[in-house]
């Protein structure tokens, strides 16, 4: 009981602080149009995509990956010495 209401004390200073700092707007701006905070012009829009892209692969790597793996695993017979 005592672990969860410390818990729940960490994480609820945790969202205020991240509010009072703005954390959620520049998140916004940084991912969608490319500003950063203190910055006066905006990262190139082929970075930008070249960020994007890896980022996605890396996604779709390691969420599609395991089950492919395994269905050629179970497709490729198995060799018994």
């Amino acid at each position: 009981m005592k672990q969860s209401i410390i818990a729940s004390s960490l994480l609820g200073s945790l969202c205020i602080y991240l509010l009072v700092i703005n954390f959620f707007e520049t998140a916004a701006m940084l991912l969608l149009f490319g500003i950063y905070p203190g910055a006066t012009s905006a990262i190139n829009p082929q970075a930008m995509l070249l960020g994007y892209a890896i980022v996605g692969l890396l996604i779709i790597g390691t969420v599609i990956l395991p089950p492919i793996t395994k269905l050629f695993s179970m497709l490729r017979p198995h060799q018994r010495a």
